[in-house]
């Protein structure tokens, strides 16, 4: 096995973070009336996956598993076949829906959505019979290589040096002719099925493959940019089918004929033309050794088959939880908290790309305050080993520096022998800001509360004063009639009957402050009822701070309603005087 199989062997091994797969019921009720068909782009001509056939209809694995997928999901499907150029610029304007078969990498997953993969392409160097000296990449430098416009082979080539001299072509099949005519063409590089499929279908006997691979990729379905809903249904689908073991019958239909048959008999039968009885005893051993070594080569690879397909539905299921859930997940070294396997929710929710997260610390995810330190990440991380599922919430910082809140459970678990932590972190910025919108309410509903309060007891304090006032001011005025105007006595009374008319107005002016009366609009002078509030605040809550009156003249009457103005104005002023601590000074100014 080549080492990107073998890495992708290896991903799969992340199925027991979670023992979790997708199940039929997660599409249950979900299959939403449509008014079109999905459109699925194909290209034209690229057997075995996708091409048209000899009554013109799309045929090919990629065609018959989104069509089985899409079955179990309940999409109505609708092909439209053209040059693999034409539909990678149609996926990526959004004027079809679904490519069933494209390559991922992080360049593309910028313009598309990808599914969870169903299969590893293998690209491969394809010589003419009669080309010496080259074994690898590096030896076709300086040589003319053929690759399909727009593959992702066209990509790799592009974006590394290779020396080679690149030569983009509309299709595969046509690499194949130029390469196996020669006109100056040294190599292609293409799929190795798709390519062993078009050798044998034009007859080209002068082409081989060289064994390994230059590039291995991921297949998936991709899908346009706002069509993530669909991509999850397609996602779902695949893995019904892998359990159903349809995605089996389909990968056995298209890619065992495929597969080259080997052994020596063509070199024994020309062995046995030519030599003796003796010759002919021993070839005919030797074949049946070679027949007994095949049957036991194909029973290994009937079980190697069965294991790559039931590890392709693992991966299916692994990689539709991994990527579609809507949390970020993060698998974490368990000693140091390294970050060593990140989602697309991850890669959504802090901006960066899989590899730059593999690159960071959870230190540069953070806010970098207390309690939101690298010593703090650890200390969870201690707990989630030692004491079992943590749950917290976390200040985190995404690419652009803003910091946003979330909320992390992390358990541990074992992958390959080794202690790991599984991260799942969810975005609560919202619940976050209700809950501080809620404790500004309830500090105002605390507020508004107290100033009722206050202004019940104003109004008990002003009714009972009030009655006292008024028992005075009439005893000062009886008295004062029973002397002589300008007598001594009489000035006393006189004194006594203007402070009890100057507390009656004080009193008015609590009573106006507590009163709840329904709203009277009228016109108000605002400068005079700040003078009222003014007094009143003199003699009761000011003892500490100093009042300061700057009035304008000029100021125009309004309309409103004197009560409710009061009553804010009171507001206003017991706010500020709260808010100074000691001494201080409190401006009244209009304008």
């Amino acid at each position: 096995m080549g080492t990107g199989f073998k890495a992708f062997l290896h991903r799969t091994l992340l199925i027991a973070l979670l023992g979790m797969a997708v199940s039929p019921a997660l599409v249950q009720g979900q299959v939403a009336s449509r008014t079109r068909p999905i459109v699925v782009g194909i290209n034209r001509e690229f057997p075995p996956f996708e091409f048209l056939g000899a009554t013109g209809q799309p045929e090919g694995y990629d065609v018959d598993v989104i069509r089985a997928a899409a079955a179990e999901v309940e999409l109505t499907l609708e092909f439209r076949a053209d040059s693999w150029a034409n539909i990678k610029a149609d996926l990526e304007a959004g004027r079809i829906d679904v490519v069933p078969g494209m390559l991922y990498s992080e360049e593309r997953a910028a313009l598309v959505d990808f599914s969870a993969p169903h299969l590893l392409i293998h690209y491969c160097i394809f010589l003419r019979n009669d080309t010496k000296g080259v074994t690898s990449l590096a030896d076709l430098k300086g040589k003319r290589v053929l690759v399909e416009r727009a593959s992702r082979m066209h990509e790799y080539l592009l974006s590394h040096a290779t020396g080679a001299e690149i030569v983009p072509i509309t299709s595969e099949p046509q690499a194949l002719r130029m390469l196996s005519s020669g006109n100056g063409m040294d190599a292609a590089i293409l799929p190795r099925l798709e390519g062993l499929e078009m050798i044998h279908d034009l007859h080209l006997t002068n082409i081989h493959v060289l064994p390994g691979s230059v590039l291995s990729e991921e297949l998936c379905f991709a899908v346009a940019k706002d069509r993530g809903r669909l991509r999850a249904k397609l996602d779902s689908g695949m893995a019904i089918i892998n359990r159903s073991g349809k995605y089996r019958e389909i990968y056995d239909k298209w890619f065992v004929p495929l597969e080259p048959e080997t052994g020596p008999s063509a070199r024994i039968l020309k062995v046995l033309g030519w030599t003796t009885l003796g010759a002919l005893l021993l070839g005919a051993l030797a074949l049946t050794w070679s027949w007994s070594l095949r049957r036991q080569v194909r029973r290994q690879t009937e079980s190697l088959r069965r294991s790559e397909a039931a590890t392709r539905a693992s991966q299916a299921r692994f990689q539709a939880f991994f990527h579609s859930t809507n949390d970020a997940i993060f698998i974490h070294d368990l000693e140091m908290g390294a970050i060593l396997d990140a989602n697309r929710r991850a890669m959504e929710m802090y901006g960066y790309t899989r590899e730059e997260l593999l690159a960071l610390s959870v230190q540069e995810l953070s806010s970098g305050v207390p309690p939101y330190l690298m010593e703090d990440a650890r200390g969870w991380i201690r707990k989630a080993a030692e004491d079992g599922p943590q749950v917290f919430e976390w200040q985190a910082r995404d690419k652009s520096g803003r910091l946003f809140w979330v909320e992390v459970n992390m358990r541990r678990t074992t992958i390959d022998g080794e202690g790991r932590l599984v991260a799942s972190v969810r975005d609560i910025a919202e619940r976050k800001q209700a809950e501080l919108e809620r404790a500004t309410f309830q500090a105002q509903l605390m507020q508004s509360q107290k100033m009722e309060s206050l202004g019940m007891l104003a109004g008990g304090v002003a009714h009972d004063m009030n009655n006292i006032l008024g028992a005075i001011l009439a005893l000062a005025s009886a008295n004062q009639d029973t002397h002589e105007p300008g007598s001594r006595t009489y000035r006393a009374f006189e004194t006594i009957g203007l402070a009890a008319t100057r507390g009656g107005k004080m009193v008015r002016n609590l009573l106006g402050f507590a009163r709840s009366s329904p709203s009277e609009q009228r016109t108000l002078d605002v400068n005079a009822i700040l003078r009222e509030q003014a007094h009143l605040l003199e003699h009761t809550t000011l003892s500490r701070i100093r009042l300061d009156l700057d009035l304008a003249a000029d100021l125009r009457p309004v309309q409103g309603d004197a009560s409710a103005l009061t009553h804010a104005l009171m507001n206003l002023c017991v706010n500020g005087i709260d808010a100074m601590e000691g001494t201080g000074t409190l401006t009244l100014r209009t304008r």
